[in-house]
């Protein structure tokens, strides 16, 4: 097993050069006008959807993603891209996450939930999981889970 040893130094110096790189990319973001900033976090928060999607295995339209996530943010386009109600959930999930600051809670997560999984998205439960490799838990060992623990394997409703 690692050990890990805590250099204030080092923590303090990697600090002050995050600190340099941020002070310099405000003042970058503070040049460029706020049309070019709102199209670039459109870009990189559409990038960062179809990456993920990718590695889920999961395709979608990068155009439809990156006009869904343009209309939520009142950034116009040029050109109108066909959306899809799938791209439309899941950019309202990523801009929550991303830009919502208040307290994570148990409505957030049932509202992720509700956009991830409706009827109408591309992720189906189904095939989320093959029956392979659910792990089985016996009635003994259930029993044993803490009552606590068992909040979370309650259905949403």
């Amino acid at each position: 097993m690692a050990s890990y040893i805590y250099n204030a130094e080092k923590v303090k110096k990697h600090h002050e050069d995050y600190e340099l790189q941020k002070r310099a990319t405000d003042i970058v973001f503070g040049i460029i006008d706020t049309d070019t900033r709102d199209r670039m976090h459109a870009r990189s928060l559409s990038d960062e959807i179809l990456a993920s999607l990718e590695i889920e295995g999961e395709n979608i339209s990068y155009d439809s993603v990156y006009s869904s996530i343009c209309k939520r943010l009142d950034v116009s386009l040029e050109t109108k891209a066909k959306t899809d109600r799938y791209a439309e959930d899941i950019s309202s999930l990523v801009l929550d996450a991303t830009g919502n600051l208040e307290e994570f809670s148990t409505v957030r997560i049932k509202s992720w939930h509700s956009l991830l999984f409706s009827s109408m998205a591309g992720i189906k439960l189904g095939v989320l999981v093959s029956i392979g490799t659910v792990p089985y838990i016996s009635a003994k060992e259930l029993a044993e889970i803490p009552k606590s623990y068992m909040k979370a394997f309650l259905p949403i409703e």
